[in-house]
């Protein structure tokens, strides 16, 4: 059930905001008892430069928490990395004033686009490196973040634990950082539709769709279109070519790319 800020501290639930760098407000922590919910902030207009840069910094890296030959989008990595510090002294501090270890906790994630995506970093983080199993995670409207290799990882520990809600073929923003790039999404799809009188994307277009749905159609839809599949190969062909590419054909490489990028790319990395 959704629930307020106000509703969640009249509940007795602290509130704790946390912050990175260069804003003081990257996310809320929300802790009563045993329970801690983190929420990430989404994109922000008022925010534009960081996090337009956050955005479209959609090359892979790596992380010591991800398998060997796993990769996730490095802007939303490096937004997570940059606020973590703050994030684990809150949850590291509460932990000690129990008597607890964090992996103790049981832990509700979530976030609107490009904080959901933070929110299954953080979620895997928390299970990989403090061995916290009793995770949650919910988010709206957000963009793929790992790709196969790295989304599979997830999934083994995460999927059944992990809900992401959608406007179906509406907001467009579930398909950037394209699967054609090598991008998968992770946990199991609750598709809504944008209800009328609400704007694709916001925030409150999800809220409103939820709490007018029928209990009944509250479960998970996983099932792709039908240009899932070629997209999915086509993605490992360019893994491929990236892998075994030299200097010698550095350039053919490219130009095929480019072609590759620009036949395919206003068709595939749908939902």
């Amino acid at each position: 059930m959704y629930k307020t800020r106000a509703e969640l501290i009249s509940e007795g639930y602290e509130f704790i905001p946390f912050g990175n760098s260069f804003e003081k407000d990257a996310g809320h922590v929300f802790i009563k008892g045993k329970e801690i919910t983190i929420a990430y902030h989404g994109t922000r207009l008022s925010h534009g430069v960081n996090d337009g840069i956050t955005d479209v910094n959609v090359l892979f890296t790596t992380s010591e928490f991800l398998p060997e030959g796993g990769r996730m989008h490095r802007g939303f990595y490096n937004s997570f990395t940059d606020s973590w510090p703050n994030l684990y002294g809150i949850l590291k501090s509460r932990a000690e004033k129990q008597g607890s270890k964090i992996k103790d906790f049981k832990f509700n994630l979530t976030g609107h686009s490009m904080g959901g995506a933070i929110a299954k970093i953080a979620a895997l983080c928390l299970n990989k490196t403090e061995g916290a199993e009793d995770i949650h995670v919910a988010t709206f409207g957000d963009p793929r973040v790992f790709d196969l290799t790295a989304s599979e990882f997830y999934n083994d520990v995460l999927q059944e634990k992990t809900i992401r809600v959608t406007q179906h073929r509406q907001d467009p923003v579930p398909a950037v950082s394209p699967g054609v790039f090598g991008y998968a999404h992770v946990g199991a799809q609750l598709r809504i539709s944008v209800p009328e009188g609400y704007s694709v994307h916001k925030m409150d277009g999800y809220h409103e769709a939820i709490k007018i749905m029928d209990e009944n159609d509250f479960q998970s839809n996983n099932n792709v279109s039908l240009f899932y599949y070629p997209s999915r190969i086509l993605s490992r062909i360019i893994a491929l070519f990236t892998i075994i590419r030299t200097d010698h054909n550095n350039t053919l490489l490219a130009s095929w790319l480019t072609i590759a990028i620009k036949t395919f790319l206003p068709t595939f990395g749908l939902l």
